[in-house]
């Protein structure tokens, strides 16, 4: 069963073991850049391994902020061993519902402009582009 898990003393080891393909690497910030981040930013990150069963298969990373009504999709990465098994539309759809659950009525992320890939996941999933590009990244928006 697939679930978020917040990330403690005791895998922390494991969300940093986990990678992407070396040519995502120049998309996608390690996992270890992305908890920093998180110590930098605050309470409003909110960093989870990705586990089926109890096994890391990747991460994922949101900005919650209620007080400025900000849900955002920060980050998702899966590992490069377990791509392609339908992973990241799984999360996808639990970080839709948990963003919801706390409160969302829009959710935001985006991707970078030459990354083409996860593109037709999110609007398979209703996000859809909002016409901004900020530093490289086109920006999606999913509105309830």
């Amino acid at each position: 069963m697939l679930e978020f898990k917040e990330i403690t003393e005791d895998n922390f080891d494991e969300c940093i073991m986990l990678k992407v393909s070396k040519e995502q690497s120049e998309i996608i910030a390690s996992n270890v850049m992305s908890l920093a981040q998180c110590y930098v930013v605050g309470d409003t990150a909110k960093p989870f391994l990705i586990c089926d069963d109890g096994v890391a298969v990747g991460f994922i990373l949101f900005t919650v902020d209620k007080v400025k009504n900000i849900y955002y999709i920060w980050r998702l990465m899966i590992d490069e061993r377990m791509q392609c098994q339908g992973y990241g539309r799984k999360s996808m759809e639990m970080a839709v519902k948990y963003l919801k659950d706390q409160g969302a009525d829009k959710i935001e992320m985006s991707h970078r402009v030459d990354n083409l890939k996860p593109a037709k996941l999110y609007l398979s999933l209703g996000f859809r582009y909002t016409g901004v590009i900020e530093e490289d990244e086109k920006m999606m928006e999913l509105v309830f």
